[in-house]
């Protein structure tokens, strides 16, 4: 997966994100991963899904916090504001 950013974007401070926001790891080549919500789940309706192969990762009950994002994918390197990406399938 190939990504673009905005030419305005701001990368966010790690620790500080919303609903909606992509992360990306550490890794090399780094990996997307995004927090969506789930209104139809009763129990885990906060879903860890990776943008690379969309794949659920994770559910949660309420918000995960960094820390939990984390235990799952490895060392989040940013954030972006899904507004700011453009996600190219080749």
């Amino acid at each position: 997966m190939d990504y673009s950013f905005g030419t305005l974007i701001k990368y966010k401070a790690i620790g500080n994100f919303k609903l909606g926001d992509v992360f990306f790891t550490d890794d090399e080549p780094s990996s997307a991963y995004k927090i969506i919500y789930d209104s139809t789940e009763t129990k885990y309706p906060y879903i860890l899904l990776c943008l690379d192969n969309a794949i659920s990762i994770q559910s949660f009950d309420e918000l995960p916090t960094l820390e939990d994002i984390e235990e799952n994918i490895g060392k989040v390197k940013f954030t972006v504001p899904s507004e700011n990406l453009l996600l190219v399938v080749r």
